[in-house]
């Protein structure tokens, strides 16, 4: 019996001493300690306390200095958060409460900034007024999603215009493909005409050899002839001489040369440009290509001339009048006819003003202007031609187009915009299209290729 009792006291102790080290982890693993006023109470408020319970724990440099107590809502708008601070911790009111998280799995802690002034200690019951938010990772996650989606359709889109069989640069690549077979084609044709003009060129050089060995002789005369008529000249007789040695002649033919310098050195400043570009046209699905030569005399201005060509033109009308006399009473019929110019011609004089260009003459055939604006790559066009009445059946209507271009590399750009925006009954149209230009530097280097190719 008294061995029972040995046993039953030697577990009832050894149950206490377990119970007291549970307690104590408990305690110490809460922030919550035994000692009656071992902690103080600060508030502040928040606009948001998701992720924040009881027992949150608060920090300061990343030591747990408190917990949360308690959390209630405020004029349903705000959260009141009570946080237990150890007496030992002194809480400044310029410090600042950031709601903080430990990563993406949403646990969240109070971390208390220090400020950068040491402002006045809080007390129990004081309320701490600075807080700031952490960041929402459901706020990035939704972000990130809406970006990719963005990309995908831009992705998409980009496909469509340069992979697709319809694309517009599958086109041009066509284009210039049959460009390509055409130009090999002229040449195998005029390969016997070549051939033909070698041997004319190797014949001419039989003969004049020919000519140099039977004509020695009256060659040597002919020479001789020459040098007694420079000798002449040299002693100014006859009428050639007396030109040649007379300073007024010198000083009057100076004045020519002169004077046709100044008239053609504007010519030897000729600047050339070539440029071709292809319209894809959305409302019809027809093309349109273009090619303009620009010459340029001065930095600030220059001619430019060029050629259309759409395969859907917009009509032009011409109403004639016919009189016919039946009877003593007399008939005026008006006859309309339509047509359609596939094929029309520019003729434009243009004027640079710092980023601005002005262009006046014949667009399409037709009287009109335009001003361009280019900065850097962009280049923005707007032009208005075919002013006037379109016929009786259609309305008074202008076109007016609106381009917006970028310079890709070099020569090479890109295009599109909206043509014939105020007409009535053929516009407005969108289009797209790509283009190059050549420069008096790419045709140098075109011909010097050629040299080289030649020898």
């Amino acid at each position: 019996m008294k061995h029972d009792l040995n046993t039953d006291v030697k577990i009832g102790i050894f149950a206490l001493i377990v119970i007291g080290v549970l307690a104590y982890i408990t305690l110490d693993v809460s922030n919550v300690s035994l000692t009656p006023g071992a902690t103080y109470t600060v508030y502040t408020f928040l606009p948001s306390a998701e992720g924040v319970t009881k027992k949150t724990p608060v920090q300061i440099a990343g030591i747990p200095v408190g917990v949360v107590s308690s959390i209630n809502l405020i004029d349903n708008t705000r959260a009141r958060v009570a946080m237990k601070i150890k007496n030992k911790v002194q809480v400044t009111e310029d410090m600042v409460v950031n709601l903080r998280s430990r990563g993406v799995l949403g646990d969240v802690y109070l971390e208390l900034v220090p400020g950068k002034q040491a402002g006045a200690v809080l007390e129990n019951g004081d309320t701490l007024v600075n807080s700031r938010l952490a960041v929402d990772y459901q706020d990035i996650f939704e972000t990130t999603a809406d970006i990719s989606r963005d990309l995908k359709e831009i992705t998409q889109a980009m496909k469509e215009y340069t992979v697709s069989d319809k694309s517009v640069v599958s086109n041009i690549l066509q284009n210039m493909e049959e460009l390509t077979k055409n130009m090999v084609n002229i040449s195998n044709q005029n390969s016997e005409n070549m051939r033909v003009l070698v041997q004319n060129l190797a014949e001419l050089s039989k003969d004049l050899r020919r000519l140099g060995k039977d004509g020695g002789a009256e060659l040597e005369e002919a020479l001789n002839r020459i040098s007694s008529i420079t000798q002449k000249i040299e002693q100014g007789e006859g009428t050639l001489g007396r030109l040649i040695n007379d300073e007024t002649t010198i000083d009057k033919t100076n004045a020519i040369l002169s004077d046709v310098k100044n008239l053609t050195e504007p010519i030897g400043r000729l600047q050339l440009g070539l440029d071709y570009h292809m319209e894809y046209l959305g409302a019809s699905s027809e093309y349109k290509n273009i090619i303009n030569m620009k010459f340029s005399t001065h930095p600030d201005k220059y001619f430019l001339f060029g050629v259309v060509h759409d395969t859907n033109p917009p009509p032009s009308s011409n109403t004639s009048i016919e009189t016919f006399e039946t009877g003593g009473v007399t008939t005026v019929v008006a006859k309309e006819t339509s047509t359609f110019d596939k094929i029309r011609f520019n003729a434009q004089l243009a004027k640079t003003f710092s980023d601005f260009t002005i262009r006046g003459g014949l667009i399409e055939s037709t009287g009109g202007a335009a001003v361009d604006y280019i900065k850097g790559p962009v280049k923005v066009s707007l032009q208005g031609y075919n002013f006037g009445n379109a016929g009786q059946s259609l309305k008074a209507s202008a076109n007016l187009n609106i381009t917006n271009s970028l310079y890709i590399t070099g020569g090479t750009y890109l295009f599109g915009g909206t043509d014939s925006v105020s007409g009535i009954k053929y516009g407005p149209d969108w289009f797209l299209g790509a283009g190059i230009q050549f420069t008096d530097q790419d045709f140098t280097s075109l011909l010097g290729g050629a040299g080289l190719f030649v020898r």
